[in-house]
């Protein structure tokens, strides 16, 4: 009885040693993981079937603007409050960025601003001069300030937390910015560029995407215990099982929400099942980028909502539990006007009754007193 016993175990240790390289040789965990993935760009239509986006040699970016690309977007983009007429053209300068181009040589009587966002940043909703980095640079300037400003547009559409940081740590460095405004919007699992062709590579480059990308769907709660992010980073067998048992639950939920009037809404909440663990690391890598340059000044901007109108919460706590000096939370608490002013596309007057209240607090806060702790 005992021999028969351990004999049954022994082949079934080998059945999954077996299944093991079989999956590994043939990649098929890796084929799995695309048809649950989350993607940018698939909702927009650009005139001609051009490209703003592409994959990202940087695994923690996962995909990135192409620089010098262009586009009028025909499908998706314009809100149905917006009352400027004519295409929305995008285009992206040669340093990669939104709009209109700055040297990378920062002059001495020049503030420059560093704006990390989503595509509420990037302004996908609007032309180039009507995103609020560009409407911000234009106020500020007109304020007549000690410094000539610059205000740089680095949002892209789905970036979350830690898709932002990898940028920041890319862009501190050649940029030098005095100040780093972060858009606090979009959360859960990094989205992948809809046409990448070699995504395999960035799941080996980035362990974390596989932790991101396979919750445990059939569990309720959001918690990712320990076995299981130990089983998913070393184990094909354990990560093409769940795959397909996560597949299977997100294709019932899909069809579900082709049923619903608030489908946009119902969508929203399949992604929000991944957000778990991508939480978990956008809070840890905020966190370090804000101690690695303590110089800095760095804003988090709630563009949408109040998440930051108590002052309570306008503090910043840092990794050692104390208040972070060189980071504020800022919210505009002012009432919103309509409806379209909590959208995260929003018509063009949105962004202008943003800048105008958020331009006073920066130029007041950050560039004005030279005896502000903040002032660089």
């Amino acid at each position: 009885m005992f021999r028969k016993i351990v004999l049954t175990l022994v082949g079934f240790i080998v059945s999954l040693a077996t299944l093991e390289i079989v999956i590994r040789a043939t990649d098929l965990d890796v084929k799995e993981f695309w048809p649950t993935a989350y993607f940018v760009e698939g909702d927009f239509s650009y005139k001609g079937g051009v490209e703003l986006y592409r994959p990202s040699e940087n695994a923690e970016r996962v995909y990135e603007l192409i620089p010098q690309s262009k586009a009028i977007c025909t499908q998706n983009c314009r809100h149905k409050d917006e009352v400027i007429t004519g295409d929305i053209e995008l285009s992206v300068n040669e340093f990669g960025f939104r709009g209109r181009r700055h040297s990378l040589v920062k002059a001495e009587n020049v503030y420059r601003i560093l704006v990390l966002g989503g595509s509420n940043t990037f302004g996908v909703s609007v032309s180039d001069d009507g995103t609020y980095p560009a409407l911000l640079e234009k106020k500020l300037n007109e304020m007549k300030l000690k410094k000539k400003v610059e205000v740089w547009n680095a949002g892209l559409s789905a970036y979350v937390m830690s898709q932002k940081v990898a940028y920041a740590r890319e862009l501190i460095p050649r940029l030098a910015p005095d100040l780093v405004i972060v858009q606090d919007a979009n959360s859960g699992r990094r989205a992948f560029f809809y046409r990448d062709e070699e995504y395999n590579v960035r799941l080996k480059r980035n362990r974390d995407l596989w932790l991101e990308s396979i919750p445990l769907l059939i569990k309720r709660g959001d918690e990712y215990p320990i076995w299981h992010r130990f089983f998913v980073l070393r184990s094909a067998f354990y990560r093409y099982f769940w795959l397909m048992i996560n597949r299977n639950i997100i294709r019932s939920r899909r069809a579900s929400c082709e049923k619903r009037n608030t489908k946009l809404f119902c969508m929203h909440k399949i992604h929000a099942l991944f957000s778990a663990y991508a939480q978990e690391i956008s809070r840890r890598e905020w966190l370090k980028v804000v101690e690695e340059y303590p110089d800095i000044p760095w804003l988090r901007l709630d563009t949408i909502g109040k998440k930051y109108c108590k002052e309570e919460r306008q503090k910043q706590r840092c990794s050692n539990g104390s208040d972070c000096p060189n980071v504020r939370n800022y919210s505009i608490c002012d009432q919103r006007p309509g409806d379209e002013y909590f959208d995260i596309h929003p018509p063009q007057h949105v962004y202008e009754w943003l800048v105008e209240r958020l331009a006073p607090s920066i130029a007041e806060n950050y560039i004005l007193f030279e005896g502000s702790k903040l002032n660089r």
